[in-house]
């Protein structure tokens, strides 16, 4: 099973039945449908089997099958399947290939650039590892530092991008389950025996495992304990990361029956993860949700679509623990295509579950549309919906200037939660406060409530994290926001990250929630025209240097103590890569670029930018991905709504910039620019733009330029109607009257206006006749 976003759904491949009878079919289970869609692609369709691997990879546009078992034999082929081409493919690789086996486990990585294979079993449990690199289509055997996991085989498997590793608990190694944890980690090739605080799961195999951003963690389900096969469970974990500790979950709603080698798979669209099928002492094809933090609850959905002809078994209605005599169809919404209910009083109970569940899963869509809606750029409360929505506090400018007067470093925000002014007012935002927010669409400004007398300043500052553990330490960049946001008057209300969003370590499930709907929609807080953004590009050793020589004291978390404490800032883990190499905080600046009155810059195209995030700084490799992504996305939602730019002053590094983004621009209508050297290649890309109305003014144009603008009017097709040409003297007499015609022409009203002569509006009835006279 391997969810895709690009799909909007999951993929399930192969399988037994109930009879042991193997299959290589392909299905698609589409999230917002809620449909099953059989899938035949072309190609090289891999052979029936079961216990194999299957792992989604966005950059190769689809997933890879390995392994597994045809019921006689142990596999170790390769295929990949392509989405787009709806096409098998057959992968012959170089290198050294994983001996045959099953029941091993698979994951991708982008940070390695390819997937991981661990374990499984071929006459006897391994514990080999292996890399396939998708680029280079290559297999390479690792060997791994520190105490590798033992032989095992129907372990489960988890990539993290935030541990920057994947992994593995449990399993079975010949002789009995194991509810051990290891981490691989890619970057040090090492292995580490992880051991949490909380109850752990007991010694398990053939369960399931889900990584999932919005917990911070992984999610453990079902499997079967010790035992002849016997004992199957279903009860639910979740390791916490950064707390490293075990929580029982226990969700309400109905849980999938006790069951053990199902399918699991995590999906951000749907706010939880799917369960399929498995056995329970028959094969079954049942498909169940678990939604977390709905309403500060968590909950199991049982859901129904168009009937499965399973890959496990050929039940073709939704199995329940109610006796079933007749099978009728009842439709009980749009979303829920089809549903076998039993007849008499079970039926009507099972009936009514079904509504609520599907009224419940209309309002989660719903409230996804609204929220959408919500925080959209073109809104002018989207900042306000945003912060509400995830928890993000901001910070009183008051605050800052107390404590930079006491020489005291930004805090934590779990620490500045618990802080108050001298004053007695809370050091961070309310929400009472961010809820009574009022815009005022006159005057296009927050004010503090309805009666607009006090108005509201919302603030971020895009900065970089000068060490480790306190991306502030040395007091310079608290410096500058309290010299550079007093000229504002009114109220200041600050994002900065340290102290706005919980850091590390994140021990609650609010805390990582807060956290993780943060960074989804993160560019509100740069790229919404109501946001003043203080862009801090200089590190404090490029700024003030001597600081760096000052014995200071700073509040960290210490990991050994469990808790803040001081330490000097020699002890500090610094980070001395520059502002303008690092990836967060070049998308912060391009992200900041795009806001309206920011006129000397050019936002850059996705295709631009993607092309430079090699050359960028992560603190994660695999933050790369996110920030493109949200970098197009961020850049195409502001391009498409807006109608009118205008640029001053862009150095020539802009005009190539320039040239890729104005195709961009879908609804341009006007585009005005000054004081800026075009050449050749600048004025070619604004008359192909679809701009109607082209203000060039005190650019400097010359006759070369202005041969290219009319090469464009007489030979292609332009959307400019208006075109004004101010105080451009260095073209000719004789290129000018070349354009006026031109212009006449193709119906474009031409404005020339010299710095010493009066304005000329070609396209009056008198300049007509002087220049038929010409």
């Amino acid at each position: 099973m391997a969810w895709s976003d690009s799909a909007g759904g999951f993929y399930i491949f192969g399988g037994w039945d109930s009879f042991f009878d193997g299959f290589n079919d392909l299905y698609l289970y589409v999230h917002e449908a809620n449909q099953w869609q059989q899938i035949t692609p072309h190609g090289t369709v891999p052979s029936r089997r079961s216990s194999h691997s299957m792992a989604w990879s966005d950059a190769a546009g689809g997933f890879y099958i390995f392994g597994g078992t045809d019921g006689s034999d142990y596999l170790n082929d390769l295929y990949f399947y392509a989405r787009e081409a709806n096409l098998w493919q057959q992968i012959t690789a170089n290198g050294p290939a994983p001996s045959p086996r099953r029941r091993r486990s698979m994951v991708w990585s982008d940070s390695a650039g390819g997937f991981y294979i661990f374990g499984g079993y071929y006459g006897s449990e391994l514990n080999d590892l292996y890399l396939y690199h998708h680029e280079a289509n290559l297999w390479q055997q690792i060997t791994a530092n520190g105490p590798a996991p033992s032989p095992r085989r129907r372990r489960s498997m988890v990539w993290s991008d935030s541990a920057g590793g994947f992994y593995i608990f449990g399993g079975y190694d010949g002789s009995g389950r194991l509810n051990d944890l290891y981490l691989y980690h890619h970057e040090a090739n090492q292995w580490w025996q992880v051991r949490p605080t909380g109850t752990p799961p007991g010694p398990r195999s053939s369960h399931s495992m889900a990584w999932s951003d919005a917990a911070g963690g992984f999610y453990i389900f079902g499997g079967y304990e010790s035992g002849e096969y016997l004992n199957y469970l279903n009860d639910a974990y979740l390791y916490l990361r950064e707390a490293n500790q075990w929580q029982l979950i226990t969700p309400s709603g109905t849980a999938p029956t006790p069951r053990y080698g199902h399918s699991m798979a995590w999906s951000d669209a749907a706010g939880g993860f799917y369960i399929f099928g498995g056995t329970d002492g028959s094969r079954l094809n049942d498909l169940y949700l678990y939604v977390q933090e709905v309403y500060d609850t968590s909950t199991w959905t049982m859901s129904t679509g168009t009937t499965l002809t399973s890959t496990l078994t050929t039940v073709t209605t939704v199995t329940s623990t109610l006796t079933t005599t007749t099978t009728t169809v009842v439709d009980v919404s749009a979303e829920v295509a089809a549903v076998a209910l039993s007849s008499g009083s079970s039926s009507l109970c099972l009936a009514l579950v079904l509504c609520l569940l599907c009224r419940r899963r209309l309002r989660f869509q719903e409230a996804a549309r609204r929220r959408k809606e919500d925080f959209k750029l073109s809104n002018p409360l989207a900042v306000k919906h945003f912060v509400l929505y995830a928890d993000v506090r901001l910070v009183r400018y008051e605050f800052l200037e107390e404590i930079f007067g006491a020489g005291k470093p930004w805090p934590r925000r779990q620490e500045a939660e618990e802080m108050k002014m001298e004053d007695g007012r809370t050091a961070l935002v309310t929400r009472d406060e961010l809820r009574s927010l009022w815009y005022s669409a006159e005057k296009r400004k927050f004010f503090q409530d309805a009666d607009e007398r006090v108005e509201v300043h919302l603030c971020s500052i895009s900065h970089a994290w000068e060490a480790m553990e306190h991306p502030d330490a040395w007091r310079y960049q608290l410096q500058e926001a309290v010299l550079r946001l007093s000229h504002l008057d009114g109220l200041v209300w600050i994002f900065y990250d340290f102290t706005s969003l919980p850091q590390y370590p994140r021990t609650t499930a609010q805390q990582h929630a807060c956290f993780h709907r943060a960074l989804g929609n993160m560019h509100l807080l740069y790229a919404h025209d109501l946001v003043n953004v203080l862009v801090m590009d200089q590190l404090t050793k490029e700024a003030d240097s001597q600081r760096l020589e000052q014995d200071l004291q700073v509040e960290i978390f210490i990991q050994s103590q469990g808790g803040v404490g001081l330490v000097h800032t020699y002890e500090l883990t610094v980070n001395d890569n520059l502002y303008l190499v690092r990836g967060w905080c070049q998308a912060e600046r391009l992200w900041a670029n795009l806001r309206e009155g920011v006129d000397n810059v050019v936002p850059e195209p996705p295709e631009l930018f993607a092309k430079r995030l090699d050359t960028f700084v992560f603190t994660h490799r695999s933050d790369t991905n996110a920030v493109r992504d949200l970098q197009r996305k961020v850049f195409e939602e502001k391009t498409e709504a807006t109608t009118k730019l205008r640029f001053d002053k862009l150095p020539p590094d802009q005009i190539p910039i320039l040239c890729a983004a104005l195709p961009h621009y879908s609804k341009l209508e006007i585009l005005t620019i000054s004081r800026t050297r075009l050449q050749e290649t600048g004025i070619a890309a604004i008359l192909r733009s679809r701009a109607t109305l082209v203000v060039l003014v005190d650019c400097d144009l010359d006759d070369q330029e202005a041969t290219t603008m009319l090469e464009i009017l007489e030979k292609e097709a332009t959307a400019v109607k208006q075109l004004e040409l101010g105080r451009n003297d260095r073209i000719s007499q004789e290129i000018r009257l070349s354009l006026t015609v031109a212009a006449l022409k193709n119906n474009i009203k031409l404005l020339l206006k010299a710095k010493t002569t009066p304005d000329i509006e070609m396209g009056k009835p008198e300049v007509k006749k002087s220049i038929v006279s010409l």
